[in-house]
């Protein structure tokens, strides 16, 4: 389903799918651009919104109030109305001229629709069972979380190089699946694991924030955005410890577990 949400994203807001070249990510640029869509581009780009702009925001959130986790925030009809609507904007902001001149055409638009459905309607049966937790006093979840910038980078060496796609494709799966493993393989899809691992992985995105700002000669900015979000994620690490990591191992956390398997 968060792959679902980067298509609505990147795909009808950002517009960035459709894009042959000034991609966010230059090295993207001319690489894989197939039936109006450029696919290495949107396979990347929402593997990285399905883990930081769903998963791991809705996760800490539950952990964070778990009296709330299990009570529907909205009305049903509501949340289908509101989605309604919000799919109606999308769609029309997608075929109309953007701020930088930017306009889809019909069967792109049809085409990231048609992915959406496939992509949400998977992520509707494709429900694993709530783990139970897994207490550990070893900050090894989040140094393997902040790692995951080396990974990316390969990608992006091979995107540059315009790799055979096959090659590429082969290389995300590869990532991905050895993520998967290591975190069913040490207990780290339970909290505090998976906590853990998001703050780490959240850390790399702040650091790469502030270089790409620096870089862009946006000093001051940078530096807003590093404390801002580094004064975040120190609050969000110390509830993680205290919470999880403090707590004596043989006494399971309380609250729902929201480690998928």
């Amino acid at each position: 389903m968060g792959m679902g949400y980067s298509l609505f994203n990147e795909g009808l807001l950002a517009k960035t799918h459709i894009l042959i070249q000034n991609l966010p990510i230059k090295q993207y640029d001319n690489y894989g651009y197939a039936l109006g869509l450029s696919f290495p581009w949107m396979a990347g780009i929402g593997v990285w919104h399905a883990c930081s702009s769903v998963l791991f925001p809705i996760l800490l959130t539950h952990r964070m109030f778990p009296e709330a986790s299990a009570v529907p925030w909205m009305n049903g009809k509501l949340a289908g109305v509101l989605a309604v609507l919000l799919l109606a904007f999308g769609c029309a902001g997608f075929v109309h001229p953007s701020a930088k001149g930017v306009t889809g055409t019909p069967a792109q638009l049809a085409e990231l629709l048609g992915l959406m459905l496939l992509l949400f309607g998977a992520g509707a049966i494709m429900k694993g069972r709530v783990l139970d937790a897994a207490p550990t006093k070893k900050l090894w979840p989040f140094l393997f979380g902040l790692s995951v910038k080396l990974p990316l980078l390969g990608l992006m060496f091979l995107a540059a190089r315009k790799a055979p796609l096959a090659v590429f494709f082969g290389a995300l799966a590869a990532v991905v699946g050895f993520y998967a493993w290591q975190l069913q393989r040490q207990r780290w899809l339970a909290m505090p694991g998976i906590g853990l691992f998001a703050l780490g992985w959240y850390l790399y995105n702040v650091l790469v924030a502030a270089v790409v700002q620096t870089v862009m000669g946006k000093p001051l900015l940078a530096a807003v955005t590093f404390a801002v979000d580094a004064a975040v994620l120190v609050t969000l690490f110390r509830y993680v410890v205290c919470r999880e990591v403090g707590r004596d191992s043989v006494e399971p956390p309380s609250g729902p577990h929201l480690g998928r398997g």
